[in-house]
């Protein structure tokens, strides 16, 4: 089923399927991608839980303005909480995946109450602080594609969002994300004009607003009561040592950690990632 969520200032896209306790799917990307790079992998889920994917405030199928006063962290919890007290949700539990995962341990961390279990699949580090490891060893990875990213970033047409042009980027990308390159071919990446120009708007916005500014969410972190489960991939280019940092500081949390995985694990090793998350959520 799709149907749109008003939330304030926005129409948010949701694909709902699936019975069962509601798990609110959060897609990663912050502006680069939209949900529909976790299907069909994610529909595995639908067989215990009401699975519920949407699109971020500007992104993919939803609506909003595209200004800093607009596309907020804060924004995009309340459109969280938009999702679940418009579809009647008590309680809900979260999915979040990379820049999901840190929108996810937000929202719970904010509205502690609606949060039933935590799903942290791959995810952006909580503090500031493990950001250069990150980016250093994304830099590392992508020095043989440099060249090839250059001359596609200074094309007229991917400045323009031509959908294949971006469709290539995002691929040359996302490949150094995972354990084998050529699994990077199993994510839906293709996005239209009008949907690249806007991801790279809100793209702008967030990595001025938070990946160029220190943050360190311990604190909350800590108070989290939750149950929460953290997934990482061993060659994710995101550290471990990060990953580790949250199972430490999150109560009630666990940590599984998937061989021959990148960022990814739920198309690379779909088997052990799901066999994890769907063990964790049926724990009472």
């Amino acid at each position: 089923m799709h149907t749109f969520v008003k939330a304030k200032g926005a129409d948010l896209f949701c694909s709902i399927m699936g019975k069962g306790d509601p798990l609110i799917v959060v897609h990663g990307g912050a502006g680069f991608i939209t949900h529909e790079y976790l299907l069909p992998h994610m529909e595995r889920l639908a067989q215990n839980n009401q699975l519920i994917f949407y699109d971020q405030r500007a992104l993919g199928k939803s609506t909003g303005e595209i200004t800093p006063e607009e596309i907020t962290l804060s924004t995009y919890l309340q459109d969280i909480e938009a999702i679940r007290t418009s579809l009647g949700l008590e309680k809900i539990s979260l999915l979040g995946h990379s820049w999901g995962a840190f929108l996810a341990f937000h929202y719970a961390c904010v509205y502690p109450e609606a949060v039933d279990k935590l799903v942290l699949l791959s995810p952006m580090p909580g503090k500031s602080d493990d950001l250069p490891l990150f980016f250093s060893e994304l830099a590392k990875r992508l020095t043989p594609y440099q060249e090839e990213l250059q001359k596609i970033e200074a094309s007229e047409l991917y400045r323009a969002g031509d959908p294949e042009l971006v469709k290539k980027w995002l691929t040359i990308v996302y490949q150094i994300y995972m354990h084998s390159p050529d699994n990077v071919h199993k994510l839906n990446l293709w996005k239209s004009q009008q949907e690249a120009l806007r991801g790279f708007k809100v793209w702008d916005i967030f990595k001025e607003a938070i990946f160029m500014n220190p943050y360190d969410v311990t604190d909350s972190l800590r108070a989290l009561r939750c149950p929460t489960m953290i997934i990482h991939g061993d060659v994710d280019p995101i550290p471990l040592a990060s990953v580790e940092y949250l199972h430490t500081v999150i109560p009630s949390s666990t940590l599984v950690k998937i061989e021959q995985s990148g960022h990814f694990p739920f198309v690379e090793q779909p088997d052990a990632c799901f066999k994890a998350i769907e063990g964790f959520l049926r724990i009472l």
